[in-house]
């Protein structure tokens, strides 16, 4: 059944709906082109049937059928992720940022994050990540968002994942999606600064329904984030990472 799921999930590049039909239908499957992915990919999937899917992801909805990877997949077990995000990024944030990624190593947390997102992008080009997990929002495969930075990413134990095989493009659908697999394998998010946004307070809401906690920063830097309302509705105010693993 795991090989089927993987012929169907490549299939149909990873489109929930129309992999759950052919399943539901019992498609008629290849029995050829499940030999040549399963060649293809080989250490580099699991599904969601397999043994070594990450337990957490199986408590959201609609979990992916088939999780593709490179890297350092060891960091799936770890218990202390946090999906990074925030609004905005700017100059203010470098030295901010760099501590912070030195403070999750120190106190054995794991950053989730993607690199699409203009934070998350520039986050990363930035902070230097180790033992990192990236949600590419496009093929695993696919160069087309990280051609730059990938090869080096993978050489620093770090892990990307996708719930795409391969020649599938970024898109705010596929960003959307991968945002639910940050929520769900992390504790929690931690926002370093908030805008009055529908993007930003999408994510927030997305992640509560997920039953995950809020932490925000607690220091406005530019005087332009409102993390002060999260933190006034009930989210943790942090001033020091250690504090995550306390709440935790």
């Amino acid at each position: 059944m795991e090989d089927i799921i993987l012929y169907f999930s490549c299939k149909y590049f990873g489109e929930w709906e129309r992999i759950y039909n052919a399943l539901e239908k019992q498609e008629d499957i290849d029995f050829e082109e499940i030999k040549r992915l399963k060649n293809k990919y080989k250490g580099m999937y699991t599904t969601v049937l397999s043994n070594d899917y990450p337990l957490e992801l199986k408590h959201i909805d609609r979990p992916p059928f088939a999780l593709f990877f490179k890297g350092n997949k060891d960091l799936l077990n770890k218990k202390n992720k946090m999906w990074y995000f925030g609004s905005y990024y700017n100059s203010l944030y470098d030295k901010t940022i760099l501590k912070h990624k030195d403070d999750f190593l120190k106190n054995e947390l794991v950053i989730v994050t993607g690199y699409t997102n203009d934070f998350e992008r520039k986050f990363i080009d930035n902070a230097k990540p180790k033992n990192w997990i990236i949600i590419k929002d496009s093929g695993i495969d696919s160069y087309i968002n990280m051609s730059k930075i990938e090869e080096d990413f993978l050489s620093k134990t770090n892990l990307i994942i996708s719930e795409y095989p391969d020649k599938v493009i970024p898109s705010p659908y596929t960003w959307k999606i991968s945002n639910k697999i940050k929520s769900g394998i992390s504790s929690g998010m931690f926002l370093i600064n908030t805008l009055k946004e529908k993007m930003t307070f999408k994510l927030i809401a997305d992640t509560i329904d997920e039953k995950k906690e809020i932490f925000c920063f607690d220091k406005n830097i530019d005087n332009k984030s409102h993390n002060q309302i999260l933190i006034s509705k009930g989210a943790y105010a942090i001033n020091d990472i250690k504090e995550i693993k306390k709440h935790g």
